[in-house]
């Protein structure tokens, strides 16, 4: 398996989210990228699948407080959205 990685950013003073595609085939980035604040330590991340048609067999979320990739979660490919908690204020 291949690790593609996409860094996607959105940044809130103290943390960078980053999306990041788990593949065999190197499919395009992630498209429609959202961030949105739902609370001071939880963000929403959203995105839909790279338009060139690749398939997608997860994704790997990376997170943390000034460097992206601190903390990780993997999502299975139906997924378009992840929220994350317990982020620093």
């Amino acid at each position: 398996m291949t690790l593609c990685q996409y860094r996607v950013m959105s940044t809130f003073t103290w943390y960078v989210v980053m999306v990041t595609s788990c593949v065999s085939v190197i499919p395009g980035q992630p498209t429609s990228v959202r961030t949105r604040v739902i609370r001071p330590d939880t963000v929403l991340v959203s995105w839909q699948p790279p338009l060139d048609g690749a398939t997608v067999t997860g994704y790997m979320i990376g997170y943390g407080e000034g460097v992206p990739d601190v903390n990780w979660r993997y999502l299975e490919h139906h997924r378009r959205n992840v929220t994350i908690h317990n982020l620093s204020k």
